[in-house]
C-alpha cells in the first residue's frame, strides 16, 4: 500500500486490490467474481461484504474470529446485503425480495400484520429503538412505504417530505440517519441526507450535481460520500465527492488536492464509506484521511442554515475511524 500525506493531517492511500484481497478471494471467488465491503461495524471488528459473479450477488460476514462466512439465502440478482449493526452481531438487507436480517447464517424474514409472506424490500439498519429501518423494494406494493420503520408487529412509513419519488441508499448503523437520491417533480435525480434524530430533516445535498449518487455518511450526518458525473476540466467520467453543510458539494480529489495531497497516483472514482466522525474516507482502491474544516466566516455564515435545518449532533468519533488510522500507519 502506498501513501502520500498533506497539511493538517490529510493524507490518502492506495493498493491493489486483487493482491490486498488475495487471501480472501482465495477462500470464496473465482476468477471472475469481485468481492466488495460494503458495511463496517461500529469498532470495526465485523465487514458486511458482498461477492458477485455473472450476474448472481451472495451476502458474507467476516471478521477476524470467524473468517468469511456465506449468508445463506442471500443469493439474489441485486445486492442483498445493505447495512450492519454497529455491534457486527446483525447484517441487514433482502432474502428472496424480502426485508430480512442475519444474526447467524440463516435469514430472518420478518412478517408484519398484512405481510405474511415479508416485506418486500431490504432493511438498511437496527434502530436503538428496537425497529428496523428499511426501503421499499423496486415495484413493492403501495402500502410498503419508501422509508419505513418495521416492528415485530407493524409497518409504518418515516417521516419524510413529499418532494417526489424517493429512493433510500444506505443508512448509518444507528438507523438515525438516510442518504440516497429522489425524483423530483421538477424532474431532475437530486442527492440528499435525511435525519429523525431529535426532528425529521431532509436535505438536497446539490441541485446542480443532478444525479450525484450518495452512498455513505457520517454518524451524524454532517459528512456525505458517494459518487458524481464530473466534466470539469481534468476530470473524465465518475468522480468521488465529499458534502459538509458549510463547504457544500467538492470532489474528493479538490479537498485533499487544496490541502497538499498529491492525488496524481490515485484513481478516486467512488467513495463508498465514511468513517462515524467523516474524516476517513475509504473507495475504490483508496483510503483518504480529509483535513479539519477550516472555513472562511462567511462560509461559517453560509452554513449555519443548513446546520440548524439538519438538526445534527457531533457524536464521539467511532473506533473504526481509530482502526483504520492505525492500519494505515502500519502500511
Amino acid at each position: 500500500m502506498g501513501s502520500v500525506g498533506g497539511r493538517n493531517g490529510s493524507s490518502v492511500g492506495y493498493w491493489d486490490w486483487p493482491a490486498a484481497f488475495v487471501g480472501v478471494e482465495g477462500t470464496c471467488c473465482g476468477s471472475f467474481a469481485t468481492l466488495a465491503p460494503v458495511a463496517i461495524s461500529a469498532d470495526a471488528s465485523t465487514i458486511a461484504m458482498v461477492r458477485s459473479e455473472n450476474g448472481v450477488h451472495t451476502g458474507f460476514r467476516w471478521s477476524e474470529v470467524e473468517g468469511l462466512v456465506a449468508l445463506t439465502g442471500s443469493e439474489s440478482s441485486e445486492v442483498p446485503v445493505v447495512g450492519i449493526s454497529g455491534d457486527g452481531v446483525t447484517v441487514l438487507g433482502s432474502a428472496a425480495g424480502r426485508a430480512a436480517y442475519w444474526t447467524l447464517d440463516a435469514p430472518t424474514v420478518p412478517v408484519p400484520a398484512g405481510f405474511p409472506q415479508g416485506v418486500a424490500g431490504s432493511l438498511l439498519a437496527k434502530r436503538d429503538d428496537g425497529r428496523f429501518l428499511g426501503r421499499a423494494a423496486d415495484g413493492a406494493p403501495a402500502q410498503v412505504p419508501a422509508l419505513f420503520y418495521l416492528a415485530s408487529e407493524t409497518l409504518s412509513p418515516a417521516p419524510l417530505p413529499d418532494v417526489g419519488l424517493v429512493l433510500p441508499t444506505r443508512a448509518t448503523p444507528d438507523g438515525h440517519v438516510v442518504v440516497g437520491t429522489y425524483w423530483s417533480y421538477e424532474g431532475p435525480e437530486l442527492p440528499f441526507v435525511w435525519s429523525d434524530r431529535f426532528v425529521s430533516s431532509f436535505v438536497t445535498l446539490s441541485e446542480i450535481y443532478a444525479g450525484a449518487r450518495p452512498i455513505d455518511a457520517s454518524a451524524d450526518g454532517s459528512v456525505v460520500v458517494g459518487e458524481y458525473w464530473n466534466t470539469a476540466p481534468g476530470y473524465s467520467g465518475w468522480t468521488a465527492f465529499v458534502w459538509d453543510p458549510i463547504s457544500g458539494f467538492r470532489s474528493l480529489r479538490d479537498v485533499l488536492t487544496a490541502a497538499g495531497v498529491d492525488t496524481s497516483e490515485v484513481a478516486l472514482r467512488t467513495a463508498t464509506a465514511v468513517s462515524a466522525d467523516g474524516r476517513i474516507v475509504v473507495g475504490d482502491s483508496f483510503i483518504a484521511r480529509i483535513p479539519e474544516p477550516a472555513p472562511e466566516p462567511a462560509a461559517i455564515a453560509s452554513g449555519v442554515a443548513a446546520l440548524l435545518a439538519l438538526v445534527l449532533r457531533r457524536c464521539r468519533a467511532a473506533q473504526c475511524a481509530a482502526v483504520l488510522a492505525s492500519a494505515a500507519r502500519r502500511s
